[in-house]
């Protein structure tokens, strides 16, 4: 059953379901928020929360450019600071 389904067509899921996902943690992190007229929009991006998503995602990428093995490490701490210290 699982090898009638065509490859482009499984990748596609996949991203889709990707997308989605990333655009839920965005939305949680306040970097998009909701709009009447486009759906999306641009969040506040003088809030702690933004700025700490951004600044973290930043982090990881140019770790995973520089090929760091210790990125997840990263990723894992600036999630823990941001539960600990900027969520009431």
């Amino acid at each position: 059953m699982v090898d009638s389904i065509p490859m482009p067509l499984k990748l596609g899921i996949a991203a889709g379901i990707g997308l989605f996902l990333a655009l839920i943690g965005l939305q949680n992190a306040g970097i998009v928020t909701g709009d009447p007229t486009t759906l999306v929009t641009l969040g506040d991006f003088s809030k702690p929360q933004a700025l700490l998503a951004t600044a973290g995602f930043l982090l990881i990428a140019g770790l995973a450019v520089r090929k760091n093995s210790g990125r997840h490490h990263y990723w894992g701490a600036s999630g823990d600071v941001h539960r600990r210290c900027l969520r009431p």
